[in-house]
């Protein structure tokens, strides 16, 4: 699998849509906070519960980063639900501030002025990421909690083990699919060819996209029917076909997708059928 992604992530074709220009929002930056603070929250709430975490040790991290946790008869919920209220606010508080001495610093003193600066593009998420941010304490709070998660939780024997494990499957699942496209299911291997045909542009020539072009409607609402009744004259076109980098630029696209929408249960179904673990 490996040659293959490295094949793609080395083609000079490919690397022209690597680069991000103007690529920036406030409201992306704060998801990304809520993103880290929702996962904290479930790490402790999770370890906590599976008494893979001490009070005890929660308890120290927070008299560590000077911050206090108020909880009544140690209720799990009450320390996980004021973790979150802690972060949260600290992280408002602070970017209100900074906001303030962003509109300050760049003279903005309307929203036609905002949208005038958001259109330059010397200004990148690197630059401006820096107004949406903790404190001192709250950074302070985070990196307790990070150590705490990464020592006590991430790194005990069994999500070990289940990490190892899930990330075998994956490259085993890739690997079965990207060394041959026949393995993967009709409707992904429709949605491949549906991609090449959205995705393609003059300079890039597609041998499966010509054999199968015939068989992909333009109208999406009619996919079902229309894949259902020509999937097995598409796999009889594409067969042994050798993919270009542009193929195999957008496979890896269209696998990468499939994968990430399974769930555990049935990447380990698919990675079984697909190795001969179980029988069809």
């Amino acid at each position: 699998m490996d040659f293959y992604v490295e094949r793609y992530y080395n083609s000079s074709q490919n690397k022209e849509n690597f680069f991000w220009k103007n690529a920036w929002s406030f409201e992306a930056l704060i998801v990304n906070y809520a993103d880290e603070i929702a996962q904290r929250h479930h790490d402790i709430d999770d370890a906590l519960r599976l008494n893979i975490l001490d009070l005890n040790d929660l308890e120290t991290s927070f008299r560590n980063s000077q911050e206090h946790i108020n909880h009544k008869n140690n209720l799990m919920n009450e320390i996980s639900h004021d973790i979150v209220n802690k972060l949260v606010k600290d992280l408002i508080e602070n970017s209100k501030l900074n906001l303030e001495k962003f509109i300050k610093n760049f003279d903005l003193n309307s929203e036609e002025d905002f949208y005038k600066f958001h259109s330059k593009t010397e200004y990148s998420n690197h630059d401006l990421k820096k107004y949406i941010s903790y404190s001192k304490k709250g950074v302070d709070l985070v990196e307790e909690l990070k150590n705490l998660c990464k020592d006590s939780i991430l790194n005990s024997y069994l999500p070990q083990v289940m990490d190892g494990r899930g990330d075998y499957i994956i490259r085993k699942l890739f690997k079965a699919y990207i060394t041959n496209i026949q393995q993967l299911p009709d409707s992904t291997l429709y949605s491949f060819l549906c991609n090449l045909k959205d995705y393609k542009k003059e300079k890039y020539n597609s041998e499966i996209l010509e054999k199968s072009k015939d068989y992909i409607l333009d109208n999406k609402n009619s996919k079902e029917n229309k894949m259902n009744s020509n999937m097995g004259k598409i796999r009889t076109k594409i067969k042994n076909q050798e993919l270009s980098d542009y193929e195999y630029s957008v496979l890896l696209r269209t696998i990468a997708d499939y994968i990430s929408g399974m769930t555990d249960n049935y990447a380990e179904e698919e990675y079984k059928k697909l190795y001969g673990i179980i029988k069809l």
